[in-house]
């Protein structure tokens, strides 16, 4: 079952990834985004919104 918060992002187009080798993000693999990517959030936990 998807949260609200995923239910709106899908309604507004966002897609959302989970990264499942954490070691993309220390350079040791390489990585190709889509060319219409616009903004990529890094963290440990989703940021909360109000």
């Amino acid at each position: 079952m998807t949260s609200r918060r995923d239910w709106l992002l899908q309604q507004m187009g966002i897609t959302q990834y989970q990264l499942r080798r954490p070691r993309v993000l220390q350079g040791e693999i390489a990585v190709t985004l889509a060319p219409d990517t616009q903004l990529i959030i890094v963290a440990d936990a989703p940021p909360r919104f109000a």
